[in-house]
């Protein structure tokens, strides 16, 4: 079959199916079977595709139909300019969560912080983590997550991305597990986590290729989506570095109260809003 066959019957199943971006995922599916560039669909529609590839193609195009999110067929996602492997045992990154990424990296730079000591709670995939570490080279990491499934995921992004050697993952509700580590490998410059915020009655009302597929424990933030914040700051000064930072970041309309919360452990309170001026990210300072 003809790669223009192809890319048209996949776009009219798409579409047929109500998905917003139907020529764009329908590209992205095609290329990622045939490891070929965008531009390769459109400069090379005479291309013969062959039965194995056309049986992939199609069954992948199924998956999108159904409304499984585009990065689980691919399995992959961008964040921070790096290629992250995503399946359904982690939260999909996204583009809001580079702002948490981006403010810790100034801070660093900023506070000149030498060899900085970091701990990711909740790390899922590692896209945060990962990425301070590829940014800052003199950086080493602790990344924690209560699911066995995404810290394997993590680690298989650490090895891909050559960081395996500067963190360590532990499967942890928390902090529950850095108790067992010795005082000075459980004493951080930062902490960063972005941790479940939705609150438990919205999570039915989320679209549904995210509350359908993707994980409920990165999601459920409890009754009120603020759980998770009052857990971290009642821990985190026993894990925090004199002067070290507590970065976290924040749904909708919650960045008032977790700054309150954190108000009770931290000083030096700031919030940062995302591209679309949404207040995104909240930081402090333990004495």
């Amino acid at each position: 079959m003809l790669l223009q066959d192809v890319l048209r019957e996949s776009i009219a199943i798409l579409h047929k199916s109500g998905i917003d971006t139907p020529a764009l995922d329908a590209g992205v599916i095609i290329c990622s079977v045939l490891g070929k560039e965008k531009a390769f669909l459109y400069a090379h529609g005479e291309y013969a595709v062959d039965s194995a590839s056309l049986e992939l193609i199609n069954n992948k195009i199924q998956k999108r139909a159904m409304g499984i999110p585009l990065q689980y067929i691919t399995g992959k996602q961008e964040f921070m300019s790096l290629t992250f492997n995503v399946n359904p045992h982690v939260l999909i990154p996204r583009q809001d969560t580079e702002i948490l990424v981006e403010h810790v990296i100034n801070e660093i730079r900023e506070k000149e912080i030498h060899a900085p000591y970091i701990l990711d709670i909740g790390t899922g995939s590692g896209c945060i983590v990962l990425s301070i570490l590829h940014y800052v080279n003199d950086c080493r990491a602790i990344a924690v997550d209560i699911s066995p499934d995404a810290l394997r995921t993590a680690y298989v992004n650490s090895k891909n991305l050559g960081l395996s050697d500067r963190v360590k993952f532990y499967c942890s509700d928390l902090f529950d597990e850095l108790y067992k580590l010795p005082e000075q490998e459980r004493k951080f410059d930062i902490i960063v986590s972005n941790p479940p915020y939705i609150p438990a009655s919205d999570i039915e009302k989320l679209d549904a290729g995210v509350r359908d597929f993707e994980p409920i424990l990165a999601l459920n933030g409890g009754e009120s989506g603020i759980d998770f914040y009052r857990k971290i700051a009642d821990q985190c000064g026993k894990f925090l570095k004199k002067r070290g930072i507590l970065c976290v970041e924040v749904g909708i309309n919650q960045a008032p109260i977790v700054a309150e919360i954190f108000s009770k452990v931290l000083t030096n309170i700031s919030i940062i809003k995302d591209y679309n001026n949404i207040e995104r990210v909240v930081c402090g300072e333990i004495n």
